[in-house]
């Protein structure tokens, strides 16, 4: 005899609000339950820090790994708003509230709320407009409401302190790698060659810090530490003004730096809005950029193909734009095009301008087999 299927009907539907679904169906917020679920978790939470560091409010992050997997982190931003929208904190709703329509994450990324929702318990405080605030959470409910604690010391900052442990009822048991967050604050520390981020692992200790002035230059320099260089890397920016009719006024960057090596390889590496890239249109046609600038700027008597201008290059390509297009719904692929224009503009300004420091490159590359020798200048 057949097993009778449960039955469903409209009794069945159960109206969920956003912190009962994102409990209920973590993955679809972090990816799933794992590891790498785990790791895109505390992913969110330092991507607050990453905000305001990328508005210039703050200039170090600090990122703690603590015993009982707890995490903890203080940036010395302007700290979340403390005044009240319709009856409720804005600090309150940073932490809890999604579909309010602000942007508390980078380019309107939601991560907070995401970071309160999957932890077992959380407790953030705020240093602003002279005083400490203070308000606890349970699975992303608040305990009691925002606690003015006390005022604010002759010279301490403004900030944001938070602290907070993955709900394992809702995640796999693992414990942070020290290495791995040491790899990625060393990443961020790159993209925002301004700003201190440290790590401190307070379950043995070990603690770094990481501050790289030279930017995309020092990531290049990491990147290619087991190859043999034949120049410093060469760095260049660009920036337009966005105006887009839904949104209000933002800037899109595009930082970029190329280094060539004793290697047959081209390594092009793309970040966007602090995130690696597996692939994108501008990222296909970046060598195709470098190309065009040899031949069409550096004014030797026999143009260089493709392949030879390729091999021995590596490249890193950092970008922020407020709204980013993605073709299919995983997210795989960026589209956006104007990013090719503002790659092409960044990649005009790369090389060096003397004729001196051009031919010294040129040798190397030469040297180095990147260029034929049926490719000559002379």
């Amino acid at each position: 005899m057949l097993q009778e299927k449960p039955k469903y009907d409209e009794n069945s539907v159960k109206p969920l609000d956003p912190r009962e679904h994102m409990r209920l169906r973590p993955g679809m917020y972090v990816g799933g339950t794992d590891l790498q679920a785990l790791n895109n978790w505390l992913e969110w939470l330092l991507q607050h820090a990453v905000q305001q560091v990328f508005q210039e409010h703050a200039d170090h992050v600090r990122l703690f790994l603590k015993p009982d997997d707890q995490i903890e982190i203080i940036v010395n931003g302007h700290g979340l708003r403390i005044s009240e929208f319709h009856g409720t904190s804005e600090f309150e709703m940073a932490m809890t509230m999604i579909g309010t329509g602000a942007q508390w994450g980078l380019f309107g990324v939601i991560p907070l709320q995401v970071v309160n929702a999957l932890a077992a318990e959380c407790i953030a405080e705020v240093k602003r407009e002279g005083f400490l605030w203070r308000q606890e959470y349970r699975e992303g409910k608040p305990l009691a409401p925002v606690l003015r604690v006390r005022g604010l010391d002759t010279g301490e900052s403004n900030g944001t302190r938070i602290m907070a442990r993955p709900d394992y009822t809702l995640f796999e048991k693992h414990s942070f790698s020290y290495e791995t967050w040491a790899a990625r604050l060393h990443e961020l520390a790159c993209l925002f060659p301004r700003t201190i981020f440290s790590l401190h692992d307070e379950r043995t200790g070990q603690a770094d810090n990481f501050y790289f002035p030279d930017g995309l230059a020092s990531y290049l320099n990491h990147a290619n530490r087991d190859r043999t260089t034949l120049h410093p890397p060469l760095y260049s920016s660009s920036t337009w003004r966005w105006r887009p009719k839904d949104w209000s006024v933002a800037d899109a960057t595009v930082d970029v730096a190329i280094q060539y090596c004793e290697s047959d390889e081209t390594v092009v590496i793309g970040y966007l809005n602090t995130q690696r890239l597996e692939s994108g249109r501008h990222l296909d046609v970046a060598p195709e950029l470098v190309m065009s600038l040899i031949n069409e700027q550096w004014f030797f008597a026999t143009p260089f193909s493709s392949e030879q201008v390729k091999r021995g290059l590596t490249m890193v390509i950092n970008a922020f734009h407020p709204y980013v297009r993605y073709q299919g719904s995983t997210r795989y692929r960026v589209t956006n095009s104007d990013l090719i224009a503002l790659l092409a503009d960044a990649v005009e300004k790369l090389f060096p301008q003397t004729s001196k420091e051009k031919a010294g490159i040129e040798a190397k590359l030469r040297a180095n087999g990147a260029f034929d020798d049926e490719a000559d200048t002379e």
